[in-house]
C-alpha cells in the first residue's frame, strides 16, 4: 500500500483525507495534497533544485504537529515562491522533522487557489486499528 489522499470540497475551505501505511507517509501525501489544492500539481520534475533545509512541526499532539509543518511548507511556497520537496521524515513525540530540497519553479505554474493557512479545525491523525490498516489524517485549509 502507498500513500494516498482525497480532496474535500467546501465553499470557503478545502481539505484532504490522507492515508498511508506509515505515520511519516502522512507528511509526504499531505504536502502533495496541499500542492494540488494550490493548483501546482504534484511533480517537481519541471523545477530546478537550489538548496535544502529542515522543516519542523511542533505542537501538543500529532494533529497540531502536522498542521504546524504544513503551514511551514505553505509559507515557503507562497512567501518565497519556491517548491519544498519532502525527501525524509522523522516523527516522534516532540514533533516532525522533514528534510526538503528547495526547487525553483520554471514559471509555468503559479498558485491558482489563495490559501491563507492550514487550520486546526477538524485536524486529526489516527493510527491503524487493532486489525491493522493505514494511518489516516484529515486537515482543512482556509481559502
Amino acid at each position: 500500500m502507498r500513500e494516498t489522499y482525497r480532496l474535500l470540497d467546501h465553499t470557503a475551505d478545502a481539505g484532504a483525507d490522507i492515508s498511508s501505511p506509515t505515520r511519516e507517509g502522512l507528511v509526504r501525501a499531505s504536502v502533495l495534497a496541499l500542492a494540488d489544492i494550490l493548483g501546482l500539481g504534484a511533480s517537481s520534475e519541471d523545477k530546478t533544485e537550489t538548496g535544502a533545509l529542515l522543516l519542523r512541526g511542533r505542537g501538543d499532539g500529532e494533529p497540531e504537529q502536522l498542521v504546524d509543518l504544513l503551514n511551514e511548507w505553505l509559507s515557503l511556497t507562497l512567501k518565497r515562491g519556491v517548491w519544498p520537496v519532502v525527501h525524509g521524515v522523522s516523527w516522534d513525540s516532540t514533533g516532525i522533522e522533514a528534510a526538503v530540497t528547495i526547487h525553483e519553479p520554471d514559471g509555468t505554474r503559479t498558485p491558482v487557489a489563495e490559501v491563507k493557512a492550514v487550520t486546526y479545525h477538524t485536524a486529526a491523525v489516527t493510527p491503524p486499528g487493532r486489525a491493522g490498516g493505514p494511518w489516516t489524517a484529515r486537515w482543512i485549509v482556509d481559502l
